[in-house]
């Protein structure tokens, strides 16, 4: 993240330094640019990147990074798909309450973190159908 693109451009020629000096080949057409409050040409000249050109997505496009979607503006689109692979891998395993309280607190936590909520968030919120939608393992193995 740099306050322009002349910041940008001499970090990556610093890192593209590190990695000729360590042998280290990157796929530059994998690399992706967010530009933030850009000016037109500033979409269409992009940075240089290991003998590449990254053009930055467009303000309406989504970058993934470490399964969170993010655009432009700073929206972040979560993925639901982990919680699909989750309830299937739950489906043939039997829990206590007190283990199924126990995963569901841990969820609640990583679900807070990665959303950037506090902690105080009302339950019932993560779990209406109106709210997130998060399913608790209690029911979900009374199914």
């Amino acid at each position: 993240i740099t306050q322009n693109k002349q910041q940008m451009q001499e970090i990556l020629e610093i890192v593209q330094e590190f990695f000729d000096l360590n042998k280290i080949n990157v796929n530059a057409f994998k690399s992706e640019l967010i530009l933030v409050n850009g000016h037109k040409e500033d979409y269409k000249n992009g940075i240089d990147f290991m003998k590449n050109q990254i053009i930055p997505k467009k303000s309406t496009e989504a970058v993934r990074y470490l399964g969170v979607w993010i655009q432009e503006n700073g929206k972040k689109i979560y993925q639901k798909k982990s919680n699909k692979r989750k309830k299937y891998l739950m489906q043939d395993l039997v829990h206590t309450e007190k283990d199924l309280e126990k995963l569901n607190a841990k969820i609640r936590s990583c679900f807070h973190h990665s959303c950037g909520h506090s902690a105080k968030l009302p339950t019932s919120i993560l779990y209406s159908p109106l709210g997130y939608k998060l399913f608790n393992l209690h029911d979900r193995q009374l199914q």
